[in-house]
C-alpha cells in the first residue's frame, strides 16, 4: 500500500514547478504519426514522463498475440530514441506504454505516436506528458496544457 504524493504527480499551482499536456481521445489512422516537440525548462525534477493508452479491441479466444491494434510510443532525446516500458524496440503486446527519460534545461525532445498495423480503421488514443517544458510543436493544436 502506498501514499500517493500530489505535488509530485500533478501540476499544482504555487506548489510545484512542472507542466502536464494531455491528448485525450484522439483518432489516429494505420500508418499515420502524431509528434509533439517540447523544450525543457530548469526545472527540480529531470524527469520527463511520456504516457499512451487506448482501448484496443478485444483479441480472438486462444490468441498468442492478442493486441489488435498495436500503437507505438517513442521520445527522440539527444538524438537517442527511448522505447517504452523499459524495452530496446516497440512493445508490441500492451496497450499502455510508457517512457520516463532523464533531461535537463533547453534541450529540445520529440514524442511520437505511430499507429502500426491497425486491424481497425481508425484506433483513438489518449496521451499524458509530465515534466519542465514548453510546446514548440504539435499536430492541429489537440492538446490540453496545465
Amino acid at each position: 500500500m502506498g501514499l500517493l504524493n500530489l505535488s509530485q504527480s500533478l501540476p499544482l499551482n504555487n506548489t510545484n514547478q512542472f507542466t502536464a499536456i494531455a491528448v485525450n481521445n484522439r483518432s489516429i489512422r494505420d500508418g499515420a504519426s502524431d509528434k509533439i516537440i517540447l523544450k525543457t525548462k530548469q526545472c527540480p525534477t529531470n524527469e520527463l514522463s511520456v504516457t499512451l493508452s487506448w482501448y484496443d479491441p478485444a483479441g480472438s479466444a486462444n490468441c498468442a498475440s492478442c493486441l489488435v491494434n498495436d500503437l507505438d510510443l517513442t521520445v527522440l532525446h539527444n538524438s537517442k530514441v527511448f522505447y517504452p516500458n523499459g524495452g530496446n524496440s516497440a512493445d508490441r503486446k500492451n496497450n499502455v506504454e510508457r517512457v520516463r527519460v532523464t533531461v535537463t534545461a533547453n534541450e529540445q525532445v520529440e514524442i511520437l505516436v505511430t499507429a502500426h498495423n491497425l486491424a481497425t480503421p481508425v484506433q483513438k488514443y489518449s496521451l499524458i506528458a509530465t515534466g519542465c517544458f514548453d510546446i514548440l510543436e504539435a499536430n492541429d493544436g489537440v492538446i490540453s496544457q496545465n
